[in-house]
């Protein structure tokens, strides 16, 4: 398929997965979800070992485990064990890296359906699609473990802190990267209404030990975490840019959304989005990859984060602060900036399949 052939081929499911899950949010019908699941698990699955940055090694790594056993490796042995064990039960890479789809992309419509009633459906799938479809492609094993981390998040919004953490401690079995995600429950502390002292020192402990844990990591990785892959580019600083003058009128008026409140009888309202929460947690993630210029493993740790901005521009395009023309400049911008993104560095175009 031609460059530009992929490009409209990818645009097109963008377009039928934002209006089925926009669909979906507005009838309150989530069966309707597995519909774009289907279809983005099968483009991922049935792809050929040339689109993706990582594809081929990735497809390399499924028969070695085919012929070796998971337990002779040290590190994010999980990762091995899932392609030895899948390998075992059928002999074809296309069905794992097709499970492996089915995994991501389920936990990450179930995490945005958590949102539905503060964000426009729509608009966060579609961002997806232009900013992390291809992501999902080309680092295979660190996109499974952002899709865990991003679904686990849910439990921190009902103060189930130990749950988070062990989804982030299997998460970091399949990549290293995952166990950075352990700093985002401070931001979920620092976003609360009530902040006391014992509060700020039990964030001083946690960061501490934080750190401590970080630089045991990274020794005992040696070279991986640091070594090149990860491109820190201009990018970065527009996307920070557009963030940010988004979230002025939030900045000045000191606005946010309705978090969770206890309904008159007494049983607690389902999750909602909080823009002040979502907006942090989207620029740390990029203050954190602007690291990625001096220290190239921030870019990423730093994902785990800026994922949060599909969820972000979500609910900007669902609140009434912003009129019509705004919105609609504002998702252009994007569009462009996630086309060209696409286009030039996503390493997924051309498209091809295994037939």
């Amino acid at each position: 398929m031609a460059k530009l052939g992929s490009l409209c081929f990818y645009l097109g499911i963008m377009a039928l997965a934002a209006g089925v899950s926009q669909l979906a949010a507005k009838r309150n019908k989530k069966w309707l979800l597995l519909i774009p699941i289907a279809v983005l698990s099968l483009v991922a699955g049935l792809r050929a070992s040339t689109v993706g940055t990582d594809t081929q090694n990735v497809l390399a790594t499924m028969e070695y485990c085919y012929r070796h056993h998971f337990w002779d490796h040290s590190k994010e042995w999980l990762f091995y064990f899932l392609c030895e064990y899948l390998m075992k039960f059928w002999y074809n890479t296309s069905f794992v890296l097709t499970v492996f789809a089915v995994l991501n992309y389920v936990l990450i419509f179930a995490r945005l359906w958590d949102f539905r009633e503060t964000i426009h459906m729509g608009t966060s799938v579609a961002l997806f699609l232009l900013f992390y479809f291809g992501t999902s492609m080309n680092i295979v094993r660190q996109s499974m473990a952002l899709a865990m981390v991003f679904y686990a998040t849910r439990f921190l919004e009902r103060k189930k802190y130990l749950r988070f953490f062990i989804c982030v401690a299997i998460a970091s079995l399949i990549h290293v990267s995952a166990f950075f995600a352990a700093v985002i429950p401070i931001l979920y502390i620092f976003a609360e209404k009530q902040f006391t002292v014992r509060k700020l020192f039990a964030v001083l402990m946690y960061l501490f030990s934080f750190i401590v844990a970080s630089v045991y990591l990274l020794r005992f990785y040696g070279g991986y975490l640091h070594g090149e892959g990860v491109d820190i580019g201009l990018m970065t600083p527009v996307c920070m840019t557009i963030l940010f003058v988004t979230y002025l009128p939030h900045l000045v008026t000191q606005y946010r959304l309705r978090g969770f409140v206890e309904e008159e009888t007494g049983q607690q309202s389902r999750q909602e989005a909080s823009i002040h929460l979502l907006f942090l947690l989207s620029f740390l993630g990029y203050l954190i990859e602007c690291v990625g210029f001096v220290f190239t493993w921030a870019g990423r740790a730093g994902m785990y984060m800026r994922f949060f901005e599909i969820v972000y521009y979500g609910a900007v395009f669902k609140s009434g602060m912003y009129d019509r023309l705004f919105k609609i400049a504002l998702f252009l911008a994007l569009l462009l900036l996630g086309g060209y993104s696409l286009w030039m560095y996503s390493r997924v175009i051309p498209y091809a399949m295994i037939f």
